[in-house]
């Protein structure tokens, strides 16, 4: 994995990736599985499912195109419209599982379904946690609840980073339940 710090839409960034540039296809080259008549509801085709990525996969940001050479790599073109970067605030450590996970890619829309096997499993439409005897067992989740001061905040899910947008939050699955004596040791 490399990253550098660097300065987009006003905000200092750390831009990571995985340094396989022969599987970077971008954004809007990439393969892709659709889900539904919404253009936008798509899964990527995984990394097995592919070849190598072409050296030149047509996009472009400005005049700025997919790395060529190890020294170019981490410009504009993989902040923008490279799907294996992902961007994070400075000052946090940035771990490889971090970065998205493209030989078990999810959803573009996010759907609150189970994804332990990390695999595209058939959406399921808000799970619900099993209740063994009442309601009253279960709080809201903390992980994915939504801050009163948020404008885009999805429900069951929790913000990634830059780049890699929400994911189906892991400590609900998506419910937004928890049983209250999540997380304590008995």
């Amino acid at each position: 994995m490399i990253s550098k710090p660097l300065r987009y839409l006003g905000h200092q960034l750390i831009l990571a990736c995985d340094e396989r540039c022969d599987k970077a296809w971008g954004r809007h080259s990439r393969p892709k599985h659709r889900l539904s008549s919404d253009p936008d509801d798509y899964v990527f085709k995984s990394d097995s499912e592919l070849g190598e990525a072409p050296k030149d996969p047509g996009t472009s940001e400005g005049d700025v195109s997919k790395p060529l050479a190890p020294e170019q790599r981490l410009n504009k073109w993989c902040a923008r419209e490279c799907e294996r970067s992902g961007m994070f605030e400075q000052g946090t450590e940035v771990l490889p599982d971090q970065l998205p996970d493209l030989e078990h890619p999810g959803p573009n829309i996010p759907r609150n379904q189970p994804r332990a096997d990390k695999s595209m499993a058939t959406p399921v439409t808000n799970p619900e946690p099993t209740v063994s005897a009442s309601c009253n067992e279960f709080e809201t989740c903390s992980a994915c609840k939504r801050p009163e001061d948020a404008v885009n905040h999805v429900p069951g899910a929790v913000f990634v980073g830059w780049g890699l947008g929400w994911r189906t939050c892991p400590k609900c699955n998506g419910t937004q339940r928890v049983p209250k004596d999540y997380g304590k040791k008995p």
